[in-house]
């Protein structure tokens, strides 16, 4: 980060985007295959709709598709 005065900082934010167990879900067989039968959507890219996501934006960790991000590059 360059602040206005010209001085230069780059803290190292790693730890922030670091999951912690207290994030992680548990989820039994019996719940996730009740939820592969609900036919989700969760994993098609939020922008097309079409594609499965399959690439994590850094440091924010959207998830969108190849073809998406290619275009929005």
């Amino acid at each position: 980060y360059l602040y206005p005065d010209g001085r230069q900082v780059n803290p190292d934010l790693t730890w922030a985007v670091q999951p912690t167990p207290e994030e992680h879900i548990k989820v039994t067989a019996e719940q996730y295959e009740l939820y592969c039968e609900m036919g989700s959507t969760f994993q098609l890219c939020k922008i097309c709709a079409e594609h499965d996501k399959d690439v994590r934006i850094e440091p924010c960790g959207h998830l969108l598709c190849t073809p998406c991000l290619t275009a929005w590059q």
